[in-house]
């Protein structure tokens, strides 16, 4: 990817970084939310 947009993997890094973040913390909640609602669940 960053050398598609003509950067460095560390420019890449610093600019987008907080976004990967914030995606990452989105799916645990996804997953999470998830397991409270499966089916067959013993909790």
């Amino acid at each position: 990817m960053a050398e598609r947009l003509g950067n460095t993997p560390m420019m890449i890094l610093d600019i987008y970084g907080h976004t990967f973040k914030e995606v990452e913390r989105g799916i645990v909640d996804m997953f999470a939310t998830m397991d409270k609602f499966s089916v067959g669940s013993e909790k």
